[in-house]
């Protein structure tokens, strides 16, 4: 089909953020985002515009990642179905990876889609030479207030909330290790640790073993809802019942926390992950494919 005429790309931090939700879903009522009617989209992105519709959008996320000199660059987007093999798409993403390539000299652009999506979307990304880097299974579990019993008192565990140098650098060196190796981890500094510390709903759980840290784990929580972003071991104490101890003390304090379900994400090739997962009562509710490319400057 033809390119559409008079297009034009425009970054999305030009558009309300009533226009950008209007966009994403025909069911949001814009009426309760009236309050936000002046308020600019505050990401990254780019819009495709012909006249004063809207055909399609890209939003992206940079961040610098585990390996040195790469950074990671995640996208998601739509464009509207009556323009779909007319290059609206192809306009978006050439101009999303020409920003994200001027950033490190290794860029990595990964592209997360349902199980279910369609084939064409797939088909999309296999034009620009993405390929299906692995999929993650997201795993669910309700809360029923009844306390997990796994592993709860071999190890000392505790929130922590920041500011003991030590055990920072101890955290950073224990995920810096534990990720070696693995696709698409962000790199975490010192600053970015705090940073995050500070976050509304967000949690960093320690486990010591004699004062020694050996495992954490971040997690948020938000509308009655927990989610575990992750959760590490020192490979030192792998088949100990350490990382078991850490889940308990995950569901003891989503629970406390009012939480009525507490949900993760693992790739499906991570089987003492899931197997983890599955020994605390999670249950697979749903999987994400995620496609990437890597650019080399």
């Amino acid at each position: 089909m033809d390119e559409v005429s008079n297009l034009v790309i425009v970054e999305i931090a030009t558009l309300r953020l009533a226009e950008v939700y209007g966009f994403f879903s025909q069911h949001t009522d814009l009426s309760e985002l009236a309050h936000a009617s002046d308020q600019l989209y505050p990401g990254l992105g780019y819009a495709a515009r012909s006249s004063t519709e809207i055909l399609g959008i890209m939003i992206f996320t940079l961040i610098p990642s585990l390996v040195a000199g790469e950074t990671l660059c995640f996208i998601s987007g739509a464009v509207h179905t009556a323009y779909r093999r007319r290059r609206v798409g192809t306009r978006l993403l050439t101009e999303v990876i020409s920003v994200a390539r001027k950033t490190a000299p290794r860029v990595v652009v990964v592209a997360p889609l349902p199980e279910q999506e369609e084939q064409p979307i797939v088909e999309f990304l296999n034009c620009f030479s993405f390929t299906e880097m692995d999929t993650q299974l997201y795993y669910r579990r309700e809360l029923s207030g009844v306390a997990d019993a796994i592993g709860q008192s071999v190890y000392d565990i505790r929130e922590y909330k920041g500011n003991e140098l030590h055990l920072d650098e101890s955290v950073l060196d224990l995920y810096r290790r534990a990720y070696r190796g693995h696709l698409c981890i962000p790199e975490m500094t010192l600053e970015s640790l705090k940073k995050r510390l500070t976050n509304f709903g967000c949690s960093l759980i320690l486990l010591s073993d004699n004062g020694r840290l050996v495992g954490h784990a971040w997690m948020w929580i938000k509308q009655n809802e927990c989610y575990v972003e992750s959760l590490l071991v020192a490979r030192s104490h792998w088949g100990t019942g350490a990382s078991d101890a850490l889940g308990s003390a995950l569901l003891r304090l989503a629970s406390k926390g009012g939480c009525r379900a507490i949900s993760g994400a693992v790739a499906s090739t991570n089987r003492p992950s899931r197997s983890l997962m599955e020994r605390h009562g999670f249950q697979v509710v749903s999987s994400i494919r995620r496609f990437g490319r890597t650019y080399i400057t």
